[in-house]
Parts: C-alpha cells; sequence; structure tokens
C-alpha cells in the first residue's frame, strides 16, 4: 500500500487544476476543491485545457488566472451554464459557491431549465439499471428489445408486476 504524508511548504497535486489560493500557500478549504472540479468542468465544455502543462509559465497563471469563459472558447455553452462555471472559477474565494452542494444546485437547476426531461429519463434508467444488479430478473420478467428502445436509452427489465411503472 502506498502512503503519502503532507507537510508544510511541499505543494501536492496537480499544478493544472490548483485553485489560486493553493498555488500561493495560503490556507484552503473545500471551495479549493470546486474550482478544481469547475476546471473539470470548464474543459469538458471547451474540450481545451485551462492551463496547459508545457506553460512556461503555468505556476504565475494559476495563481493569478485569467480565465475566458467557455462561452467565449466555443458557442454551444448556453450563458447560463458559462455562468455557473464562471462563478466556481472566481479567483475571489467569497465570490464562490459556498460548497459543493450549492454548485450542484445550480447545475441540477440550469439542466432541468435546459432539458427539462432528461434528469427524468436518466434518473429512471438509473434506478433501473441499479435496481436490476442488486436483485436477478425472476423467469417471468419482460425485456425490451433494442428494436422498440431509442438508441440513447438504458435498457429496461421489468417484472410483470412492476410493468406499469416501465413504461417511457
Amino acid at each position: 500500500m502506498k502512503t503519502e504524508k503532507t507537510a508544510p511548504g511541499i505543494v501536492y497535486g496537480k499544478v493544472s487544476y490548483m485553485s489560486p489560493e493553493q498555488a500561493r500557500g495560503e490556507p484552503l478549504d473545500g471551495r479549493t476543491d470546486l474550482y478544481s472540479v469547475a476546471i473539470i468542468l470548464w474543459e469538458l465544455l471547451t474540450g481545451r485545457q485551462m492551463f496547459p502543462q508545457q506553460d512556461a509559465k503555468l505556476i504565475e497563471k494559476v495563481r493569478a488566472p485569467e480565465v475566458k469563459s467557455a462561452a467565449s472558447v466555443t458557442s454551444r455553452v448556453p450563458p447560463e451554464l458559462d455562468a455557473i462555471v464562471m462563478k466556481a472559477l472566481s479567483r475571489d474565494l467569497g465570490q464562490r459557491y459556498p460548497d459543493c452542494e450549492a454548485f450542484r444546485a445550480a447545475l441540477s437547476s440550469f439542466w432541468r431549465k435546459w432539458r427539462p426531461h432528461s434528469i427524468t429519463r436518466a434518473s429512471a434508467n438509473f434506478s433501473r439499471s441499479f435496481s436490476a444488479r442488486r436483485s436477478k430478473p425472476s423467469a417471468k420478467s419482460i425485456s425490451v428489445s433494442s428494436t422498440t428502445r431509442s438508441k440513447s436509452a438504458a435498457p429496461v427489465s421489468c417484472s410483470p408486476r412492476a410493468r406499469a411503472n416501465c413504461s417511457r
């Protein structure tokens, strides 16, 4: 088993995913992790690295970031989502979401407004797949064939008792 110990003055982690306060050696809290998650979200939305590793001035850019909005990098990012990401990427700790739950709530609210049926469908598909993994289907269960469901939908298997709740 590999163990690591932290020590004062020693920085652990990838510099490209550090918060400004972490790169400056300041006290940290949960908003530091939120910043790192927001970097990953920004990169997923833009298809680019926010702070490329090969940059010679990487640590200086991380200490005092000048982040371009995801919407300015690619037009496919809705302004509402861009505002959520930019708040999480605020240089000032006090301007970020107070915790990851608040960040999650903002993202969830955006998603419900933007794609109201997607969360319900995704939740239902997850619940079905989770339930299917936990218990073996009975011999009487039915399975929706691949010809009757959309290509993006997950397979559904329902017992005769639960058939009424299995429709999409």
